[in-house]
C-alpha cells in the first residue's frame, strides 16, 4: 500500500533542469539566478526590498538583530508556533512574552497582544499560522498606538493574501520559509521582505559576515552573520514561481474537498477561512474533540500508511519555555491547539482517491477511540 505522505515536496523534472543550469554556470554563490529569485520574490510579494536567506529562522534573527533592540527588551509572540519563532528572541537576549491565539484561525488574538504590551515592549512577531493571515488591521492599529514594531512570520505564507495585498509587506520587515514542506520550496532556504530601504541596507551588510565590499576586498562594518542562500537553491525556487497560483488553488481544493468530507462529523472541528483572507493552506490543520485522543490516531493512521501529526507547539507546554509563563496567564486557546490539532497530507499533488483514504482512515480511528472510551 502507497504511503500517503504529509506534505511531500512539490517539485518537477523542470525544477532540476533550472538546478542544473544554475550549477552549469559555476558562480553558485550570490550569482544571476540568486538575483532573479530575489526579483521574481519582490514582484510576489509586492514590496520594495526582498533578502534571500538560509532559512526563515535566520530571516528573523536577522530583522531583529537589524532592529538594535536592547538586551532585556520585551519581543511578543503568540504560544502556538513552531520554537524557531520565540529561539530567534532568545537568541539576540532578548525578552519573550507569550500571548493567546484564536482556535478558529490558530493566529495570535490582538486583545491578548494588547493586554501583554507593557513598558519595555518593543516588537511582536505575528505569525499567519499554516498559510492563513493573522488580523493586520487590527494587529497594525495596536501597534501604531502602542509604539511597537511589527514582524510577520510568514514561514507558511507565501502567497496568503489580505483583501488582495500579499502578506510580508504590513510590518516593518517579514520572514519566509522555503523548507520542503512549504508551499513554494527551494530545499532550504527562505527570504526576508520590508518595504523600508534603510533597514534593508543594513540587513543586507548582515547577512553576510556585516562586509561592504571595496574595489579590491571587504570592509567589515558590523559583526555580521552567514545568513546567504546559495544559487542552486534559488534556481530551485525561481522555476516554481510562475505556477504559485495554480499550486496554491489546488491546495484550496484538496482543503475544500476535506472539509465536505468532514462535514458530518461532530468530533471534527475542521479549518475555516476569515473573510477578506486568502488561505495557502501549507498545512490542513484540524481540531479533534477534547474526548478523542489525538496521539492515538496518529498512530492508528501510520498503521494504514497514512502521514499525519500535530499542528504545532504550544511554547507554554515545552521545558525549555514554561519559566515564561506568567502567574494568572491564560494560554487556553494554544494549550488546546497543540493537544488537540491533526495536520492532515496536504499537497497540490494528492488526488481526491488519496483524500477519501484519509478521512476514511480517520474516521476509522475516531471510531475505534470512542469504543475504547466506551469500553
Amino acid at each position: 500500500m502507497r504511503t500517503v505522505k504529509l506534505s511531500p515536496p512539490e517539485v518537477r523534472n523542470s525544477d532540476a533542469r533550472n538546478v542544473f543550469r544554475a550549477i552549469r554556470k559555476r558562480q553558485l554563490s550570490q550569482g544571476t539566478f540568486l538575483a532573479k529569485f530575489e526579483l521574481s520574490l519582490k514582484e510576489e510579494l509586492g514590496v520594495e526590498h526582498v533578502m534571500t536567506v538560509s532559512s526563515c529562522t535566520t530571516g528573523l534573527q536577522l530583522i531583529l538583530s537589524g532592529l538594535a533592540l536592547e538586551p532585556g527588551d520585551e519581543v511578543i509572540v503568540p504560544n502556538f508556533t513552531f520554537p524557531a519563532t520565540i529561539n530567534t528572541v532568545i537568541q539576540e537576549r532578548l525578552k519573550p512574552v507569550l500571548v493567546d491565539i484564536d482556535l478558529e484561525t490558530f493566529c495570535i488574538n490582538a486583545d491578548s497582544l494588547r493586554s501583554a504590551i507593557g513598558p519595555r515592549t518593543r516588537a511582536v512577531i505575528v505569525v499567519h499560522a499554516f498559510g492563513h493571515p493573522a488580523e493586520m488591521d487590527q494587529i497594525m492599529k495596536i501597534a501604531e498606538e502602542c509604539s511597537i514594531r511589527v514582524i510577520e512570520d510568514a514561514a507558511c505564507a507565501i502567497g496568503s493574501r489580505i483583501e488582495g495585498v500579499p502578506v510580508g509587506g504590513f510590518g516593518v520587515a517579514s520572514a519566509f520559509s522555503f523548507h520542503p514542506r512549504k508551499v513554494l520550496t527551494t530545499g532550504e532556504g527562505g527570504a526576508v521582505a520590508t518595504n523600508d530601504t534603510i533597514l534593508a541596507e543594513k540587513l543586507k551588510v548582515l547577512r553576510s559576515h556585516g562586509g561592504v565590499r571595496g574595489d579590491a576586498y571587504m570592509s567589515f562594518v558590523a559583526a555580521g552573520f552567514n545568513f546567504r542562500m546559495s544559487d542552486i537553491n534559488a534556481a530551485l525556487g525561481l522555476s516554481q514561481i510562475p505556477r504559485l497560483g495554480k499550486i496554491i488553488s489546488r491546495r484550496n481544493q484538496a482543503a475544500r474537498d476535506y472539509s465536505e468530507l468532514f462535514s458530518d462529523m461532530k468530533e471534527i472541528t475542521t479549518p475555516t477561512v476569515a473573510e477578506g483572507m486568502e488561505h495557502t493552506f501549507q498545512s490542513y490543520v484540524v481540531t479533534l474533540a477534547p474526548y478523542i485522543d489525538r496521539d492515538r490516531v496518529i498512530a492508528f493512521l501510520r498503521s494504514r500508511g497514512i502521514e499525519t501529526t500535530l499542528g504545532t507547539y504550544a511554547l507554554s507546554e515545552q521545558p525549555a519555555y514554561q519559566s515564561l509563563v506568567r502567574k494568572g496567564q491564560d494560554l487556553t486557546n494554544s494549550v488546546f491547539a497543540f493537544k488537540h490539532s491533526l495536520a492532515l497530507p496536504m499537497s497540490s499533488s494528492t488526488s481526491k482517491r488519496e483524500r477519501r483514504r484519509v478521512v476514511k482512515a480517520v474516521k476509522e480511528a475516531i471510531a475505534k477511540n470512542e469504543n475504547l472510551l466506551q469500553s
